[in-house]
């Protein structure tokens, strides 16, 4: 809050600013744009944008072809007919998952600020417009983590309050189950809520082997938040937790808690509260999954290039299959890394993507996503092919696109997502799949809350991702990069 306290010098035997101060209104500049981000960024419009159907019942079934007829060969005369041989094929699950938003406004709050001489915004429309703005932002997130849902990767936590957790760097980020979802504290808000799972006891990748779905908190209707995000040293950023992460298992502290009792640890994982079920929520016995397969029930959030695009690095099952099997390499995305080392990025790199992609699939992504610093590389590579215009005299890159042969691929940059990666994207690929469209549960807009002049507001919205070609889409992973820094 800004201090009021106004000093003023008094001239003598004269109507200064000072002996006329009471007389005077305060006056104000027009209001200051959010500093929050508001651009979602053309991930949502190119892997949602295709609606493709509605969602209804348990869940919904589609089909896929794994294997063709081979009863074909060559014969001659008096030889045999070729064996018979069938084809063979899967049912892909498409589970409807929801999002929600939840805000609550006094009546006097609305009060105060009803006439706008009084206030810069009225408290219920901007509050709703920033709901609908970061709500679009967690949906982005989501369509590239996937149902992991991962915010971030725990480095080290110092004991002792304020528990000041750092996290692993952008910088660090690299094609590896332990650092794929490397990110600093890019995706951390103040005031969001948060899970941790514990990486020793299976983490990221959840099934019965496990043991646990490995969340950390002490109860999930008791969310942790994040009270401050420090990113002032890029190397190196932290968040503050909202509260002690060292308490006993099943205490009822909002905690980190686990069996134990043990602070976060190298490694890791921050998640979206609610984002999977734990053993508390009494909806499982144990909070183990009953197989990897079986685990797309138990993970709230939505499909998203995450696991779509990726091969078993990170999911191991996709639409409730298993991915890991010979039979299903339909169920993998075409993916060239370089096992967690990185390497220049270069057009060549670009052209084995494809030509991989071709050879398997018979197909070829449309565009490349990729985040902005990862853009920088590619601008990087062609900095001595440039062209200016004489007469304009402008400098720099617009529309950038690799040319292969007939096919030409536009560089997509979007500022919210992981760096050191190039999605390849094929919008037809991606069906968007409704429940129903954002709405409010209630008949009306908003509801009372019991016993207080407080009124309550919910969004929600049901649907998911499918993708039924999961080998025309793919990324090339493990390009270097600096989020710090320009690289020479």
């Amino acid at each position: 809050m800004a201090d009021t306290t106004i000093t003023r010098s008094s001239v003598s035997n004269s109507t200064s600013i000072s002996s006329f101060l009471n007389m005077l209104r305060e006056d104000y500049m027009p209001r200051s744009d959010d500093w929050l981000h508001s651009d979602a960024g053309p991930t949502q419009k190119l892997v949602m944008g295709r609606k493709k159907g509605d969602l209804g019942g348990k869940k919904t079934l589609t089909a896929a072809f794994t294997a063709r007829p081979q009863g074909i060969g060559f014969t001659t005369e008096g030889y045999d007919f070729p064996n018979a041989s069938a084809s063979s094929s899967q049912q892909p699950e498409i589970l409807p998952k929801e999002i929600a938003t939840r805000h609550r406004l006094t009546f006097e709050s609305q009060q105060i600020a009803r006439k706008s001489v009084a206030a810069f915004a009225k408290p219920k429309a901007e509050e709703m417009r920033l709901l609908r703005e970061e709500l679009a932002l967690r949906y982005q997130r989501n369509l590239q983590a996937g149902p992991y849902d991962v915010i971030g990767r725990v480095a080290s936590q110092i004991g002792g309050s304020p528990w000041t957790t750092t996290m692993s760097p952008r910088n660090a980020r690299r094609y590896t189950a332990s650092l794929f979802f490397a990110s600093g504290t890019h995706y951390m808000r103040t005031n969001m809520a948060i899970q941790l799972l514990d990486a020793s006891a299976g983490g990221l990748i959840s099934s019965a082997s496990s043991g646990t779905h490995a969340l950390l908190n002490a109860t999930p209707n008791t969310a942790m938040t994040v009270s401050s995000v420090d990113d002032s040293n890029p190397a190196s950023p932290t968040f503050t937790p909202s509260a002690d992460p060292d308490v006993s298992a099943g205490a009822t502290d909002p905690g980190l808690a686990y069996s134990g009792g043990e602070d976060a640890a190298v490694g890791d994982l921050i998640i979206a509260h609610g984002s999977r079920i734990d053993a508390n929520a009494n909806l499982i016995s144990t909070g183990a999954p009953v197989s990897a397969t079986r685990a797309i029930s138990e993970y709230h959030s939505m499909n998203g290039l995450g696991n779509i695009n990726t091969d078993t690095t990170l999911y191991t099952a996709l639409f409730g299959l298993d991915r890991t099997v010979e039979t299903s390499p339909a169920l993998r995305g075409i993916v060239d890394h370089n096992s967690g080392t990185q390497r220049d990025f270069t057009d060549r790199l670009v052209e084995y993507f494809v030509t991989r992609m071709k050879v398997v699939s018979g197909n070829s992504p449309s565009k490349l996503l990729l985040e902005c610093f990862t853009f920088q590389e590619v601008t990087r590579e062609f900095r001595n092919l440039r062209q200016f215009s004489p007469i304009i005299g402008r400098a720099g890159v617009k529309d950038p696109a690799v040319v292969l042969n007939d096919l030409t691929l536009p560089y997509v940059d979007d500022w919210n997502i992981l760096p050191g990666l190039l999605w390849g994207i094929h919008p037809d690929a991606y069906e968007y799949w409704e429940w129903y469209p954002l709405q409010s549960p209630d008949e009306a807009s908003s509801r009372w809350v019991n016993n207080k002049a407080i009124i309550e507001f919910i969004l929600m919205k049901g649907g998911n991702v499918f993708c039924p070609t999961p080998w025309r889409v793919g990324l090339i992973d493990d390009i270097a990069f600096d989020t710090t820094a320009l690289r020479a």
